[in-house]
């Protein structure tokens, strides 16, 4: 199971672009957002591919955790372009990926990138957690349908 010793709750802000980045310096620990079309809100203000290195740059010398979202169904045709985006983010020293295609945390893996599953995922018991903590992920997004009970 996972280590949830010396654990504290991490504040964590959706982007859409440099004003709401530049709006949670200082408040939150860590932030995430899309990459162009990698993301469900794909039809919003996205970061371009190009300004990666920079906005996780910003994030770390300001002590915020920068996290990508890729929560789409990936399609077969969609590989090459997420493993391009995916060099990138090793290139930019992202912090983890929040993902949930069983294909693409593969890839993911391959890259040796850290990853979060997503909501998107639904998982809403406990052998599916297990299932994503045994496959390797750092962090798990639970249901937003599941209960506390």
């Amino acid at each position: 199971m996972l280590d949830t010793a010396n654990k504290k709750v991490e504040l964590m802000a959706p982007l859409k672009n440099y004003k709401s980045l530049n709006a949670v310096i200082g408040k939150a620990d860590a932030v995430y957002f899309g990459i162009e079309a990698f993301n469900m809100r794909m039809f919003s203000d996205n970061f371009r591919l190009e300004e990666l290195n920079n906005i996780v740059k910003k994030c770390h010398n300001n002590n915020i955790k920068a996290y990508m979202t890729t929560n789409i169904i990936m399609y077969e045709n969609e590989f090459d372009l997420l493993n391009i985006i995916l060099d990138k983010a090793v290139e930019a020293e992202l912090d983890a990926v929040i993902i949930h295609d069983i294909g693409a945390i593969e890839v993911v893996k391959d890259k040796g990138l850290p990853f979060h599953i997503s909501t998107q995922a639904n998982i809403s018991n406990s052998r599916s957690a297990k299932f994503y903590e045994d496959f390797g992920a750092q962090r798990l997004i639970l249901a937003r349908e599941l209960s506390l009970k």
